[in-house]
């Protein structure tokens, strides 16, 4: 089941399947999140199309940033790219750095031009919750917090199979 809303600038497009609800935004000029564009349109472009060639109600004006991941296309580096130190490398061009393994995360933050950063950090229409609702200080403090805990405890984001999975 495919259902698409309308909001400003965009339509949020909400696919049903086996593994839960997928949503996907999808702005006025035909890009998606998932990477899409006019070009090489995906399901949800398409889902779009036939929403409104069947009548559905069109966006109303306004403007939303697409987020598109900054998951690295080239292999990963030899050294560290924030510090220089040596690099144990991961599946699908990940690596982990030896002597802070939050390295990764700050470098893809900042790929895309910190559009990643500024997703997670930053209100945007879609999200909800306390999070958002700090202001840029309490966010950052927030974060700092988490980055220490992640630190302390030895969790690494990018393992899947928690923290005792080492390549």
């Amino acid at each position: 089941m495919t259902t698409v809303t309308p909001m400003p600038g965009y339509y949020t497009v909400r696919l049903l399947g086996p593994h839960g609800i997928r949503t996907h935004l999808v702005s006025k000029d035909k890009t998606c999140s998932c990477g899409g564009s006019a070009k090489r349109q995906c399901r949800h472009i398409r889902a779009v199309k036939e929403y409104l060639e069947a009548g559905g109600e069109r966006a109303p004006e306004g403007t939303v940033e697409v987020v598109r991941d900054s998951k690295p296309q080239e292999p990963p580096p030899d050294t560290c790219l924030i510090c220089g130190a040596s690099l144990s490398h991961r599946n699908n061009g990940y690596w982990r750095c030896s002597k802070d393994s939050s390295h990764y995360w700050y470098w893809r933050g900042e790929q895309n031009g910190g559009a990643i950063k500024k997703f997670l950090t930053q209100p945007h229409p879609v999200k909800r919750g306390p999070f958002y609702a700090m202001s840029e200080q309490e966010r950052d403090a927030f974060l700092f917090r988490a980055a220490q805990r992640m630190h302390r405890d030895g969790y690494t984001p990018h393992n899947p199979g928690g923290n005792h999975n080492e390549q």
